[in-house]
């Protein structure tokens, strides 16, 4: 399916249940997101905020999903003043218990966004989630990217998820190749916050860097977390800036 020019199904307030893509592609994902004024829900979890294919899903499985070519630009221009939009591929905020396999994205990917901002999954909250066999493969000029100098105030850049307040997680098999640009920035998550997070089988192959020179990781850009995050062979960093 061509989706291009559509918002996704980012005005949904919460998907649940199970998506099974079968293996079939979606091309060219085009989401822009039209904020009429600074400072518009700050503190707000209306989904359309959350911008992706799925805007926000509560208690959701999605597996055997394909992606081609992805354009997304969500910023909210607050000025200095963080909302609470996530911004992802796939799903913009994954609330409760939730399962991701065999989700993979190629093509020219553009992801501009300004806080929370993930290649697949934007932020992603609660217990026992599964994150497994996610990929991201950009071509040259694709990017995953956010700055100060643009939305003022901009944190949690991952190649796979951008933030995460998780427990009991397990993110296995995953693969980035796509340049990360951002404050607070990792390979694969760029802030996670939680315990007992198993970290495995997962290679970064692109660059990672924050231009404002804070917080950047290869794996992990930032861990706020006082219990055991433990990352196992054969998860490697093959490039970082």
């Amino acid at each position: 399916r061509d989706a291009q020019e559509s918002r996704g199904l980012g005005d949904v307030y919460k998907r649940q249940g199970v998506f099974n893509g079968q293996g079939h592609q979606i091309n060219n994902l085009h989401i822009v997101a039209e904020h009429t004024k600074i400072g518009e829900h700050i503190s707000s979890e209306e989904s359309y905020y959350n911008a992706g294919i799925f805007g926000q899903t509560l208690d959701a499985t999605i597996k055997n999903v394909k992606i081609n070519n992805v354009t997304i630009v969500n910023g909210m221009m607050n000025e200095g003043v963080r909302s609470l939009q996530g911004t992802g591929a796939l799903v913009g905020y994954a609330k409760g218990k939730s399962i991701f396999t065999n989700i993979t994205i190629t093509g020219k990917i553009n992801i501009d966004g300004e806080y929370k901002v993930g290649g697949i999954i934007g932020n992603i909250s609660g217990n026992t989630p599964v994150i497994q066999g996610l990929k991201i493969i950009g071509t040259d000029d694709s990017y995953i990217y956010g700055t100060d100098q643009k939305y003022k105030d901009t944190n949690n850049f991952g190649g796979i998820i951008g933030f995460g307040d998780v427990t009991n997680a397990i993110i296995d098999d995953c693969c980035t190749d796509i340049k990360i640009t951002g404050v607070t920035s990792g390979g694969i998550i760029g802030s996670i916050v939680g315990s007992n997070i198993t970290i495995s089988n997962c290679v970064v192959y692109n660059d990672v860097e924050d231009l404002e020179s804070t917080i950047t990781g290869g794996i992990i850009g930032a861990r706020f977390t006082l219990s055991l995050i433990h990352i196992s062979e054969p998860t490697r960093l093959l490039s970082i800036s």
